[in-house]
């Protein structure tokens, strides 16, 4: 049972990057190549954290070793949205590549802390917050960068000049970008409040559950916003060109 959730939060986000694999060689570029990477080491991050958390039978050593591997998996996807960011929006901007340099070198740095302060059993240790707060910074980047496209895109629409469909996946990209960008700063502001008022997660029991009730919807209009976005149906195309015209 403690590898249903795991492996259905592997196929919901790993769906993406096989379609983007098993595209033609010559249509892949570095960004496709880059979100790719980014869905399928994402994928491999949740599944492998859940399992550790889950326990699933394993030791502690093996799941500190599978919570390792998950953050390592993580920081990965994290370094892999920075460069797709830059690569899509901004690929002739100093100040973006400086922004994916200073991501990489700071997200694999917190990587290297989580072994120096236990971060890889202490979900409140300092280097699982610092390497939370360079993904969340990923997420937020790429969230700005497809809203103002997306809304370039909608006055494009407006004057014939754009494809409705191809319009709506930089907004259906905000979407799930600013969702999952909002769920990790909420967990993260709510960990560093934790740690300054010194309040543990169970000495607020009312409050959590709604919240957790409201990270899951956001997680879950995220994830239906990633499948329109690379499994649009048929009917939904319709539909977008339809109210188009």
């Amino acid at each position: 049972m403690a590898w249903i959730a795991p492996l259905i939060v592997f196929a919901l986000l790993g769906a993406p990057a096989l379609r983007l694999v098993r595209l033609p060689a010559e249509a892949r570029g570095p960004a496709d190549r880059a979100i790719a990477w980014f869905f399928l080491s994402t994928a491999a991050g949740i599944s492998l954290r859940l399992v550790a958390v889950a326990g699933g039978g394993a030791s502690s050593g093996e799941a500190m070793a599978l919570n390792a591997l998950g953050h390592l998996c993580l920081s990965l996807a994290c370094v892999a949205l920075f460069v797709f960011t830059r690569e899509v929006f901004r690929p002739t901007e100093v100040w973006a590549r400086n922004v994916l340099w200073g991501g990489t070198l700071g997200t694999f740095a917190t990587f290297a802390m989580l072994f120096g302060d236990g971060g890889v059993s202490n979900e409140g240790a300092t280097s699982v917050l610092l390497a939370n707060a360079f993904r969340t910074v990923s997420y937020l980047w790429c969230f700005v960068e497809s809203r103002r496209y997306g809304q370039l895109m909608r006055r494009r629409l407006a004057l014939g000049l754009a494809d409705p469909v191809v319009a709506n996946r930089f907004s259906l990209w905000a979407v799930w970008t600013g969702g999952l960008c909002s769920a990790l700063g909420v967990v993260l502001v709510l960990r560093v409040l934790g740690r300054i008022v010194g309040v543990g997660a169970d000495a607020l029991p009312l409050f959590l559950a709604p919240l957790r009730l409201a990270l899951l919807l956001i997680v879950s209009v995220s994830v239906a916003a990633i499948w329109l976005s690379f499994f649009p149906p048929a009917a939904y195309q319709r539909w977008l060109r339809a109210r188009a015209s």
